[in-house]
C-alpha cells in the first residue's frame, strides 16, 4: 500500500510532479502498511490541516518569488563553495537543482505545521541532496536532504 499521494507544483517557474508525504502516515498505516481503525475522526483533521498549510504556500506565490529563488542559490552557492566549486549563477539553478518530494509534518508539542520541499542538487552535492524548510510561509532552514527530520 503506498502512504503518499502525487502532486503538481510550480515552484521557481518550473512544474514539477512530486511526491507529497504527510504527517499522517505515522496515525494512518500500522507497521503492516495497514490502516488503523480507531481515531478515523484525528487522522482526516490533521491530513486536512496540513493540506490547507500546503495549499497557503502554494498560493502564496512564494515559491517562485525573486526572494525564494535568491535564498536557494545563496544555499547552494555556500555548499559549492564550501568544497571549492564555482559559483552557480541563477539561469543555471535549474541544471543543478531538482525538487522530487513536499513532505507535511505536524508538531506534536507545538501545533504547528511545517512543510518541506526535498531535492537533489546533482552537480553540487549528490549525497546528500537539500532539503528546504517552510513555516507560515517562510524559509525556516536548509540542509541535506535528511536534515529535514531534525528541523
Amino acid at each position: 500500500m503506498k502512504n503518499y499521494s502525487k502532486i503538481c507544483v510550480e515552484i521557481l517557474g518550473k512544474t514539477h510532479d512530486l511526491l507529497l508525504y504527510t504527517n499522517t502516515e505515522e496515525f494512518v498505516f500500522n507497521e503492516d502498511g495497514n490502516y488503523f481503525e480507531d481515531d478515523e475522526l484525528q487522522k482526516m483533521t490533521i491530513l486536512n490541516e496540513e493540506i490547507l498549510v500546503l495549499n497557503k504556500l502554494i498560493d502564496s506565490g512564494f515559491l517562485n518569488s525573486e526572494i525564494f529563488k535568491n535564498e536557494v542559490l545563496v544555499y547552494i552557492n555556500e555548499c559549492r563553495k564550501n568544497i571549492g566549486m564555482d559559483k552557480l549563477e541563477l539561469m543555471d539553478l535549474w541544471s543543478d537543482l531538482e525538487i522530487k518530494n513536499i513532505v507535511t509534518r505536524k508538531e506534536e508539542d507545538s501545533n504547528e505545521i511545517k512543510i518541506f520541499l526535498l531535492g537533489e542538487i546533482e552537480e553540487t552535492d549528490p549525497e546528500h541532496g537539500i532539503s528546504i524548510a517552510f513555516l507560515d510561509n517562510e524559509i525556516i532552514g536548509m540542509g541535506g536532504e535528511m536534515d529535514y527530520e531534525t528541523m
